[in-house]
């Protein structure tokens, strides 16, 4: 049989543009970014090439991309690689889950603990704990989570992060009548059985995003990896949608970041969810509104 995969080169399998997508509540996606290189490093199989080896996207220490995306996103003084990248993964499975509707603090009450035989100073046994009991709601409700762990400054533990509403959360409004600098209430979570909640409903796409970035952050200040986790999920969560191509570097627009290795890139992050900026137009700084497509676009979406 003839091996028509010889027949294929470094141009065929590989890409010097990316594009990335993510879902909106409406059930389309819009473009959020755009990187172009210098040379051809994106493969729609997973594997770029990069600093002369080739590595699988999404390593557990950041890959170059990813460090490329962080310096896009404004990284954080200090913060490592894998923190940096666990931030990034954790701002994707936001922005890629519409669902996610509630912004979302879980405290550990002591008397609570102490009838559990563990305390708010003891990951292992917090843990035993709550992932049952999120487990539970994700095969019998549908709950779609993703929480940070962070430490009070006595060591205690509390979780931030985002769920979906499910009815056994059972939402009230808080006694204090709180609500956000917004106006908008603050409830409770009377189904959570292990100290104190509260809750803030998302009311769009714009304001998901924005929480996501305020909560990634924690996990680029946290000092240590709690428990070797930087954050938890579960639950049918989305991830962000790519589209390869091939671009003339020196006829894209963006901000220019050098990489190890002597690659350049440029990026084009989109600021306007009001509107859509399609492929040349992302590339070319040019907005165009709702609903205007362009034929690479189409072109990248169906064949």
């Amino acid at each position: 049989m003839e091996d028509y995969g010889l027949l294929l080169n470094e141009y065929d399998t590989h890409y010097n543009a990316r594009i990335k997508y993510i879902p909106t509540v409406g059930g389309g996606v819009k473009a959020v970014q755009v990187m172009v290189a210098d040379r051809n490093i994106f493969n729609p199989d997973g594997v770029e090439l990069a600093v002369g080896k080739s590595e699988r996207r999404g390593s557990a220490d950041g890959d170059d991309l990813g460090i490329i995306e962080d310096k896009a996103e404004e990284k954080a003084e200090g913060s490592s690689r894998a923190s940096l990248a666990a931030a990034r993964r954790f701002r994707d499975i936001v922005d890629c889950t519409p669902q996610l509707n509630l912004f979302v603090t879980m405290t550990l009450s002591p008397a609570e603990m102490e009838k559990r035989l563990t305390s708010r100073y003891d990951y292992a046994g917090i843990v035993k704990l709550l992932r049952p009991w999120l487990s539970n709601r994700v095969q019998r409700e549908g709950l779609k989570y993703v929480l940070v762990p962070e430490r009070h400054k006595d060591g205690a533990l509390h979780f931030h992060g985002f769920m979906n509403e499910v009815e056994s959360m059972e939402l009230v409004e808080n006694e204090r009548g709180l609500t956000t600098k917004g106006g908008a209430m603050i409830y409770n979570m009377r189904g959570y059985p292990y100290g104190y909640t509260t809750a803030c409903c998302i009311g769009s796409d714009d304001d998901r995003i924005k929480a996501a970035r305020y909560c990634a952050k924690y996990c680029t200040k946290n000092t240590e990896c709690i428990g070797g986790r930087y954050y938890f999920s579960g639950g049918d969560l989305g991830r962000p949608i790519y589209k390869y191509f091939h671009f003339p570097y020196d006829e894209a627009m963006g901000d220019v970041y050098p990489c190890e290795g002597g690659m350049v890139f440029k990026v084009t992050r989109v600021e306007d969810s009001n509107s859509e900026l399609t492929v040349l137009g992302l590339l070319n700084g040019n907005k165009l509104k709702d609903g205007v497509a362009d034929e690479m676009l189409e072109r990248l979406w169906f064949y």
